[in-house]
């Protein structure tokens, strides 16, 4: 299990999104058609979204996947550098 140092940065950024956007997590979860567990472990940071999730997720936050993906990658490569 990871650790909050463990956390992917990924999580971050969903979460940031979701409050961005007013969205509560039944919300997201609803719009991205999964499970609010499957939110949880995708917000704390304790599984990696794929390529599809990705595509889910951003339907649900009413946004270009594309542009998600980049809000990911970017964090993960801020992450790196710290």
């Amino acid at each position: 299990m990871r650790t909050d140092e463990d956390k992917l940065p990924s999580g971050d950024v969903i979460r940031d999104l979701r409050k961005e956007r007013g969205l509560n997590k039944s919300q997201l979860a609803r719009g991205a058609g999964i499970t609010l567990g499957a939110l949880w472990k995708y917000e704390n940071g304790r599984v990696e979204p794929g390529r599809a999730m990705v595509r889910r997720l951003a339907e649900g936050l009413g946004m270009d996947p594309v542009e998600l993906e980049r809000s990911i990658s970017a964090a993960q490569r801020d992450g790196e550098a710290a």
